[in-house]
C-alpha cells in the first residue's frame, strides 16, 4: 500500500507537536499553509507540509537521517 498523500490535523498534532488550537492559529496568521476541507475535516497534502519545513528548516539530507540516533 502506498503512503498516504494527505495529511489530517491529528497528523499535524503529532509531527509537530502543536495542539489543535495552535495549529489553527498557525493557519490565521500565515504560518502554515492553509488547509483543505474533506467533508468537515481540515487536510493538507503531505508534499506542501514537506516543503513547508524545508523552508522553514532546510532539507533534511538523507545521511543526517540515517545517522540519527534514537533518544
Amino acid at each position: 500500500m502506498s503512503e498516504p498523500k494527505i495529511l489530517y490535523i491529528e497528523d499535524l498534532e503529532r509531527g509537530l507537536g502543536a495542539s489543535r488550537d495552535a495549529i489553527r492559529g498557525m493557519v490565521r496568521r500565515g504560518e502554515l499553509p492553509r488547509p483543505a476541507k474533506l467533508g468537515r475535516r481540515l487536510v493538507w497534502r503531505k508534499e506542501e507540509i514537506e516543503h513547508w519545513l524545508d523552508m522553514k528548516f532546510g532539507p533534511v539530507a538523507e545521511s543526517r537521517v540515517a545517522n540519527r540516533r534514537p533518544g
